[in-house]
């Protein structure tokens, strides 16, 4: 049976995601709910719809290239 909170190459699955701070279902980055006039550049905007996976590779780019 699959874990419901982690699949098996330990990605998130369901949750928050607290180290790049984002909401997850089923494996995906869920939108922020900001409104779009904040402009707020979280990653639930950049990366909804994009597997956690994903957010966490792009996420941690920017770290090393110091950004």
């Amino acid at each position: 049976m699959e874990n419901p909170i982690k699949n098996s190459l330990g990605n998130l699955r369901n949750g928050y995601d607290y180290d790049i701070q984002c909401w997850v279902r089923e494996g995906l980055v869920l939108p922020c709910g900001h409104r779009l006039s904040m402009d707020c550049r979280c990653a639930g905007r950049k990366y909804a719809g994009r597997t956690i996976a994903y957010a966490r590779k792009k996420e941690s780019e920017k770290i090393i290239e110091g950004g």
